[in-house]
């Protein structure tokens, strides 16, 4: 071999050498950015959970379960993760109910499964609201259906019916199994399959029943599981805003729009609506018995004092040009409606006396401090929400960390147990914008915070993304025009 074939020979090795470095970095920096994706489903693990897990019914593992449950946790993460968002609103309900019936907790899972949570929510068959009404059976529970209501979408009078229809179930057929196949498929069929199987028990039953009430009991599982074990999924509830979290309910008997409502308290329209599922126009109608109105707490201390005279003549003060506005606190539109704060655990506290210190319920506590469980420490700090109006009631019991801008929708920022945010990732420069891609996912309001110079609004004017958005590992948040 000549001197020269020898030099060819040597740099075509280097050259092939060099390109397999090259490409085995590129790989590295790859794996390295890329989204993990959801954690593996560990069959194992989840059937030893479900063994241990308090349920309504024997919670087995079957191969209908499973797959609910692949549905929740793999297959529709994103979808999954606004049905525990909206937990927060709808969980403290269910229970105040729940108590009053005295009925068992875990009947708060049902609805996960009739609606997804979602008091809008119509099936094919005409059913409608959180618990999934027909329009005869809501009727014959008192529900209200007409032009102008539709009581099936009210959180508090549904969830009352429910509990009535569900309460006489379990008396008529002594088996919780058997009352909830009879809310799916009706008394009368689960009767009649009883006759045929010639047992109560479920497991003979459910042969004569159709499909979808026999696999009614294994997605009560699934919903029962996903609830409580969800942080073990790497699961991240997508909560709303404070405005739609920190409510409070007044009965009203005199009409009144919701337009008008907006005009006098300042509360955009699409809040009003989401907070009142029930009115179908936008009004709410004049009843002996009362309606149901829910707003965002920071209101109604104004709104009560503005009925507090005469609730019947509302309307009549409002045509005269008289505004609740002058009732609520004089304010700039840069003055903040909120205020975060922290308090710090006490000797013996639990997550019940908390909550109840300020007005909230134990699930607000668990969204806004991700906690995993309701065990408490000494010393443990933990972030609370309450409007601006309440904040000179609770300053002797905790500390103010920030206040919050009033014309922002804020979603909850979720701290982890240690009340940091891991803001790993690169940022860089291409044209005109900086760019960030982070190595975990995290809230748009956290971007915010972590890049001051950017707000929320132009995060969200610049990615074409609202308010509650996350940004998952990986991917590519536009930030501002670089300099």
């Amino acid at each position: 071999m000549s001197t020269v074939e020898q030099c060819e020979r040597f740099f075509r090795g280097v050259i092939q050498w060099s390109l397999v470095l090259f490409l085995s970095t590129l790989s590295a920096n790859s794996w390295a950015t890329e989204p993990s994706g959801p954690p593996a489903f560990e069959e194992e693990e989840v059937k030893a959970r479900l063994a241990e897990m308090p349920c309504l019914v024997k919670p087995n593992f079957d191969a209908t379960v499973r797959s609910y449950l692949m549905g929740y946790l793999v297959r529709s993460r994103s979808r999954t993760e606004r049905i525990l968002g909206r937990s927060v609103l709808y969980f403290p309900v269910f229970e105040e109910y729940l108590k009053q019936h005295d009925l068992p907790e875990g009947l708060k899972f049902l609805p996960v499964v009739e609606s997804a949570l979602n008091p809008l929510a119509v099936s094919r068959v005409g059913a409608r609201g959180l618990w999934q009404f027909m329009p005869e059976t809501g009727k014959g529970y008192n529900l209200k259906i007409n032009r102008s209501i539709d009581e099936r979408s009210d959180p508090h009078k549904a969830t009352e019916a429910a509990m009535k229809y569900l309460g006489r179930a379990h008396d008529r057929f002594d088996s919780w199994e058997l009352a909830l196949a009879s809310y799916n498929a009706g008394g009368g069929r689960v009767s009649r399959a009883i006759k045929r199987a010639r047992s109560k028990r479920f497991s003979r039953v459910k042969r004569y029943l159709p499909r979808e009430t026999r696999n009614y009991v294994p997605a009560f599982i699934a919903a029962s599981y996903l609830m409580q074990y969800y942080h073990l999924h790497d699961m991240k509830p997508q909560y709303p805003a404070l405005d739609k979290q920190i409510t409070e309910t007044l009965v009203i008997f005199q009409p009144l729009s919701f337009y008008r409502l907006s005009q006098m308290t300042g509360i955009d329209l699409e809040v009003i609506e989401a907070l009142n599922p029930a009115y179908k126009s936008g009004f709410i109608p004049a009843s002996s018995k009362g309606n149901y109105l829910v707003l965002p707490r920071r209101v109604m201390l104004a709104l009560k004092e503005y009925m507090r005279v005469d609730q019947s003549d509302l309307e009549n003060r409002y045509l005269a040009g008289e505004s609740l506005l002058q009732f609520l606190p004089t304010r700039s539109v840069d003055d903040p409606d909120y205020y975060r704060g922290v308090y710090q655990v006490q000797m013996n506290d639990r997550l019940e006396q908390i909550a109840n210190l300020f007005g909230v319920s134990v699930h607000h506590l668990i969204a806004w401090n991700d906690l995993e469980t309701g065990q408490l420490e000494p010393g443990q700090k933990l972030y609370v929400y309450q409007p601006k109006e309440y904040l000179g009631y609770q300053l002797d019991v905790m500390e103010v960390v920030e206040l919050l801008p009033s014309k922002e929708i804020y979603p909850v920022y979720i701290p982890s147990s240690s009340l940091k945010l891991d803001f790993s990732g690169t940022t860089q420069q291409r044209g005109k914008f900086l760019y960030f891609t982070p190595l975990v996912a995290m809230p748009l309001t956290a971007v915010a915070e972590q890049y001051s110079e950017t707000t929320l609004g132009d995060l969200m004017s610049l990615n074409n993304l609202s308010a509650d958005s996350w940004v998952e590992a990986g991917e590519e948040i536009k930030l501002k025009k670089g300099r």
